[in-house]
């Protein structure tokens, strides 16, 4: 597209500021603009521009009701189908992982944060050494999707490439993109983040898994056989890669989507919480969640007492019904990078003053069968996200090695030590025969880390 054509695409949207600058830029920074104005998606900007317009009228009218009667883990049935399910090389892992430590006060992707107590592993290590011991337990080699984003896809691939993909075969690991959306400042208007590129932000967990399906990665799975996939979040490494439990609850209720849950603990935790609206399982967000319903208790329960931890088991075929539809844009205050014409400079405000688009995996749950399984968070729920207090370093590391001394007396039927740091292979999350047999009755030595070839 010409400079021409751009000026006049603009103009009718009322953002042709965006060229004032336009004739002192070189040649490659005006064809960088360029092709940001020509990859404007105007329907999807006037609906972000009406969305700010609109943003303190009433809201849509949800119908809130508790959720009756989850399913409770353990459940052995679950987990035997889970196990055969997994054996049969019919279920994948996509790990969203899109995000920046910024919070953590770490400047690279989150998951290449240390996270381990003793080895200091990454959030990306202890992942893929799961994923192969995992394999190793089915014995059968099991593929994992990591979604990135735009600002941290380099890093991430450059990261696995240096680590020698952590032992996994580059076959069984895919990466792909997420979109991004533009960000408008408080008058809805669009600015720009360099002195050639328009101001944008990737847009949220929600688009995950129509870019899977439009990505390389579904084909291929589905060619692979892949009929389940589990989806879990990087920054939560209790999580699962290959839930047996909530695999096989999705086969045997023929779900479109089984979800795990947890209990809420906190009126001040921000976590989405599971409604019932007329005949649906819904999330709603806890900055949309009317506040006194939100803190609402009943003989000292919440009222509304499951929260979301985006642990999901999504059916393939479920995924691929979902290419057409068109998910709602949800508004962050944030601040973001823009450029200062002034200063000819790249600054960040310390405060917010912009408007991010997200949309939010949950959103999918209207148009799927839904069924909720709900388990204890020392199993599968430790979020990393602040740098001191709750779900910090310190908090996750805690339940790590809660979660490890767990696992580790599971296979020897012997107490593990009182002692801290500690950290157990990930093997011992998937004993094989041969490791339980090795183990069985053991005394665990009086080490921090204990390897199953110790």
């Amino acid at each position: 597209m010409i400079a021409s054509d751009c000026l006049q695409k603009l103009k009718s949207i009322g953002e042709e500021k965006l060229l004032i600058d336009f004739e002192s830029l070189n040649d490659a920074d005006k064809k960088t603009l360029l092709k940001d104005i020509e990859n404007l998606d105007l329907d999807v900007l006037k609906e972000q521009k009406r969305i700010l317009r609109t943003r303190n009228d009433a809201q849509a009218q949800i119908n809130f009701k508790p959720i009756k009667n989850p399913y409770q883990s353990p459940n052995q049935s679950f987990e035997d189908k889970g196990k055969e399910l997994i054996s049969k090389g019919l279920v994948g892992c996509l790990v969203v992982a899109g995000g920046q430590g910024t919070r953590l006060k770490f400047d690279h992707p989150k998951g290449l944060f240390p996270v381990t107590p003793v080895l200091k592993k990454s959030l990306f290590q202890l992942l893929s050494e799961k994923v192969l011991k995992a394999s190793d337990q089915a014995k059968e080699k099991l593929p994992l999707a990591i979604m990135t984003s735009s600002i941290n896809e380099e890093e991430t691939k450059q990261f696995f490439k240096e680590n020698r993909f952590f032992g996994m075969e580059e076959k069984d690991l895919d990466f792909f993109t997420q979109p991004n959306l533009p960000v408008l400042d408080n008058q809805g208007s669009l600015f720009l983040e360099s002195k050639c590129k328009i101001a944008k932000a990737p847009d949220g967990n929600g688009s995950s898994l129509q870019a899977l399906y439009k990505s390389c990665v579904f084909s291929k799975w589905k060619q692979r056989g892949i009929r389940y996939l589990l989806f879990i979040l990087i920054d939560n490494p209790l999580a699962d890669p290959f839930d047996k439990e909530l695999v096989g609850m999705a086969a045997e209720l023929k779900s479109d989507v089984t979800i795990k849950c947890v209990q809420r603990i906190d009126p001040d935790e921000k976590v989405g919480v599971f409604i019932q609206d007329q005949d649906k399982t819904k999330v709603v967000e806890y900055s949309e969640f009317p506040k006194n319903l939100y803190e609402a208790k009943v003989n000292g329960a919440f009222l509304f007492p499951y929260a979301n931890i985006s642990y999901f088991c999504f059916d393939l075929n479920f995924i691929e019904s979902l290419a057409n539809i068109t998910l709602p844009m949800h508004l962050a205050f944030k601040s973001v990078p823009i450029y200062s014409r002034e200063k000819e400079a790249i600054v960040i405000s310390k405060e917010p003053f912009a408007w991010k688009f997200e949309k939010f995996i949950f959103d999918v749950l209207p148009y799927a069968k839904v069924d909720l399984l709900l388990e204890e968070r020392k199993f599968c729920y430790s979020p990393l996200k602040n740098k001191e207090g709750n779900a910090s370093l310190k908090t996750v590391q805690e339940d790590l090695m809660a979660l490890d001394k767990i696992k580790i007396e599971s296979v020897t039927e012997t107490k593990a030590p009182d002692i801290q740091p500690f950290e157990v292979d990930p093997a011992f999350y998937y004993p094989t025969s041969e490791l339980k047999k090795k183990w069985h009755k053991r005394s665990i030595p009086l080490k921090a880390y204990i390897s199953a070839r110790d």
